[in-house]
């Protein structure tokens, strides 16, 4: 340490003795990080209208980045609407991914029901299997790579970005939302905020109480023009990225 503070020292003379001036100089100024251009005019809005604005405006931000949301207006809206995205893929059978997170748990319950009662006038049926969260010795990655769907919640939604900030408390908790080719995101109004900044307090505060685990942030599903300078969606995630969002009861 005291080598790296003496070097530091000597760039610093060596800086003041080929410009006398230096203590005059004024630093540019900092640039603006975080930009108000896509929210403008929201800090005047009233509460009611301040929700709508950033709804809209997650929604537009994530569609540019070829990410989906889906609006709902209750959680049996939310669980109907999950329930007609698995009808499109056709399948007897579709493997499911699931967060340890109380809300995603608890659409994992309610939607075979809910699956059923739609297919009732058809005759093919779909079974729904479910992953949950196994002991760390019996991670059966090539039983998890054949799932179909990740469920996962976001602990924020960011506005400016389109992007949702979510927990990974585990290795099978980052597998669900970076593993299977289509990630649905089950989420609350409630989570929205304008940008990171907003979001540190109570992302500042789970993270000094949990013990292991990270935060990442995710926007739209995986894309890269690494090939020929064309865009393929899904090659180092999901292909897909559904945010669904619904109103909760903490709005």
């Amino acid at each position: 340490m005291t080598n790296v503070k003496n070097f530091l020292e000597n760039i610093r003379k060596s800086i003041f003795a080929e410009n006398e001036n230096y203590q005059r100089l004024e630093l540019p100024t900092p640039p603006k990080v975080w930009q108000d251009d896509n929210i403008a005019n929201i800090a005047n809005a009233k509460q009611s209208e301040d929700e709508l604005l950033l709804l809209e405006t997650f929604c537009q931000n994530l569609e540019k980045l070829n990410g989906e949301s889906v609006l709902c207006d209750n959680f049996d809206n939310l669980i109907l609407q999950i329930a007609k995205i698995l009808r499109e893929s056709k399948s007897d059978e579709i493997k499911i991914m699931i967060s340890s997170h109380l809300l995603v748990r608890r659409v994992a319950e309610n939607l075979q029901a809910v699956l059923d009662q739609l297919s009732e006038s058809s005759d093919a049926k779909t079974h729904l299997t479910f992953y949950s969260e196994p002991p760390e010795d019996d991670l059966n990655l090539v039983e998890l790579s054949s799932c179909d769907f990740g469920f996962v919640s976001a602990e924020a939604l960011l506005a400016d970005t389109g992007s949702g900030v979510f927990r990974a408390n585990s290795r099978f908790e980052r597998l669900a939302i970076y593993l299977p080719p289509v990630s649905i995101v089950v989420v609350g109004r409630s989570k929205l905020e304008r940008n990171l900044p907003e979001a540190w307090k109570y992302l500042n505060t789970e993270i000094k109480n949990q013990n292991s685990g990270e935060f990442v942030i995710v926007t739209g599903p995986s894309r890269t023009a690494d090939i020929e300078k064309i865009l393929i969606l899904g090659v180092h995630g999901p292909k897909r990225v559904l945010f669904m969002i619904y109103k909760d009861a903490n709005e």
